[in-house]
């Protein structure tokens, strides 16, 4: 065979394997050979091709749960209620849904700690080399993993966290801590006045409605109607939750408490 037809042999072999490895969706990490099929390492030493199916869908299924996780973060500010379902006004906390939502924030927190591991196992075009949108492919973990900490970490990291639904949600809950703190000053107020000797702090939790003395108290007591909102002409000064409170956001359903905090911090965020 003439030197010039086994050189052309090897151009096209080494352009195949090229192409073969461009298609395939993981790739071995060329500066390390793996002494057995069954080294445990192995897992450690697999770069996954960007341009891969795998790494494709993967990327698909990690926005969905990034849509997921924006929705169910702010939820866990709702947990505390106004329950006007007793004889009196009183603050529960939502157990079922607390265990909901801790269930999927911690599946959606698998998702994240997965796709971490993924960014610090996946090539990436050399910016140098590539020229219309082709280069040569860094598969070194070292460069790999300084690459990532340096511009994609951050990102992703500032890229999920939901501030507007937070800001919302942080909002929900000033407003039941205003609506609380107007409960406990009359409270105080009454028995400053002698009107009621018996005021606990614990009347107001659900969880102590159905005592005998917490009965008595709320058939006596004041503080219900002196921090009702919606009455005109109260002293107490609720700020900025007085619209919401009006509203009877503390007692509505958890939808219209979502929707109407999370327009609420649209709109403090213009």
């Amino acid at each position: 065979m003439s030197p010039e037809r086994e050189k052309d042999k090897k151009l096209e072999k080494s352009v195949n394997r090229m192409l073969l490895s461009l298609s395939k969706p993981i790739i071995n990490n060329p500066s390390q050979v793996p002494s057995s099929p069954k080294d445990p390492t192995n897992c450690l030493k697999l770069i996954l091709d960007p341009g891969g199916y795998i790494l494709l869908a993967w990327n698909r299924a990690f926005l969905m749960s990034c849509f997921i996780a924006l929705c169910i973060d702010p939820l866990f500010f709702f947990l505390p209620f106004v329950d006007n379902t007793y004889p009196y006004l009183c603050i529960r906390t939502d157990q079922h849904l607390a265990c909901v939502l801790t269930i999927l924030r911690c599946m959606v927190d698998m998702v994240y700690l997965i796709n971490i591991i993924i960014k610090f196992h996946t090539a990436y075009v050399d910016p140098i080399s590539e020229v219309l949108g082709k280069g040569e492919l860094i598969t070194d973990p070292r460069l790999i993993v300084n690459r990532y900490l340096r511009k994609g970490f951050l990102i992703d990291l500032l890229g999920a966290l939901p501030f507007p639904q937070v800001v919302g949600a942080v909002y929900y809950l000033l407003a039941m801590e205003r609506q609380a703190t107007c409960w406990q000053s009359q409270c105080l107020a009454d028995v400053a006045s002698q009107n009621n000797q018996t005021c606990n702090f614990q009347y107001l939790e659900c969880r102590n409605t159905g005592s005998q003395d917490s009965q008595n108290w709320a058939n006596n007591t004041s503080v219900f109607a002196n921090c009702n909102a919606a009455t005109k002409g109260i002293s107490f000064n609720f700020g900025i939750f007085l619209i919401a409170l009006q509203y009877g956001l503390t007692t509505t359903s958890l939808s219209e408490k979502y929707f109407y905090s999370l327009w609420w911090g649209f709109q403090e965020l213009r």
